[in-house]
């Protein structure tokens, strides 16, 4: 899965691991099935430590700004406005990944730049039914 989707999409749906995890483990608990329930609780532990040093991450302004979505100057304006926190070193900004706001996914799709002859053949024959 392309890291940035991963970002997107990871943080609930790990928790929602983690507690699906707690869940079982209780129901395994209630079959006596102790030591499946034991290791289900570990995993889950151990997913949400992962995910509370991942939420504390210190990043540079490039690390923010591909993780976020948000480019560096988006970004320094937040700091700015004072809507977002940022550790000044130097004349570098960091940030802590749990500070970071999420730029909404496109809804339709990723933005296509290049020449696109379909597109091109379809306003040229539009145009063409307009003359005559």
């Amino acid at each position: 899965m392309p890291s940035r989707l991963r970002e997107v999409v990871a943080a609930p749906a790990l928790e929602s691991l983690a507690n699906a995890w707690r869940v079982q483990a209780e129901e395994l608990r209630g079959w006596g099935a102790v030591q499946g329930a034991k290791a289900l609780e570990r995993a889950a532990a151990d997913l949400d430590a992962a995910l509370a040093a991942e939420h504390g991450a210190v990043l540079s302004m490039r690390e923010a700004s591909e993780r976020s979505g948000f480019a560096p100057d988006s970004l320094r304006h937040l700091v700015r406005d004072g809507k977002l926190r940022a550790e000044r070193r130097g004349r570098r900004l960091y940030f802590r990944a749990g500070d970071l706001p999420k730029k909404r996914p496109s809804l339709d799709g990723p933005h296509h730049t290049g020449y696109d002859p379909a597109a091109d053949a379809r306003r040229v024959a539009g145009q063409r039914t307009m003359r005559d």
